[in-house]
């Protein structure tokens, strides 16, 4: 049994993708083809724990009066945040609930963006340069939306010792 390692290129490379193909050639009679089970290796990022679920739900209780303001400094189109408000409202949800769809929408789109124009121009991803500048963007966006930067502070206080965000971290910060 002859074994070949394939890595597609610069795919492989960059995705951190082998594939190990066995092969069997039977000269007496018909050719027979195996293959091993496929192996890959994909460096899963991980995300910043204040972009995750249960923290921008916590956010967007705590900012629920801005949420709008906050889309628009998120660059949510103005079709997204109005047709969101409306379902949202006409399921009978609240306006914590808007923000929170709001977030995970933005969040989701960023990372999409994100990992697209990283593996375009440099062939690597890095996730930690990816959730900081997540982070970054977000910061700077409940700033503007707050008017004030004792929330925007909690989210990179959080950021920097790697916790999620709590009802308990925002007790000092004024509630929109």
């Amino acid at each position: 049994m002859t074994s070949f390692d394939l890595s597609f290129g610069c795919l492989g490379q960059r995705l951190g993708v082998r594939v190990h193909v066995g092969l069997n050639l039977e000269i007496a009679g018909k050719a027979t083809l195996s293959f091993r089970p496929l192996i890959v290796a994909i460096a899963v990022p991980k995300e910043p724990h204040v972009l995750s679920g249960r923290s921008l739900q916590c956010l967007a209780r705590h900012i629920s009066g801005s949420g709008i303001k906050l889309a628009v400094e998120l660059d949510v189109s103005d079709s997204t945040i109005s047709g969101m408000t409306f379902d949202t409202l006409a399921n009978g949800h609240t306006a914590s609930d808007i923000t929170y769809r709001m977030l995970l929408m933005w969040k989701r789109r960023i990372t999409y963006c994100y990992q697209r124009s990283v593996l375009g121009m440099h062939g690597r991803y890095d996730s930690t340069a990816a959730g900081n500048a997540q982070v970054d963007m977000l910061v700077q966006a409940v700033a503007a939306a707050t008017g004030s930067t004792q929330v925007a502070d909690v989210i990179t206080e959080c950021h920097r010792t790697n916790r999620e965000l709590t009802p308990d971290g925002f007790l000092a910060a004024p509630r929109n």
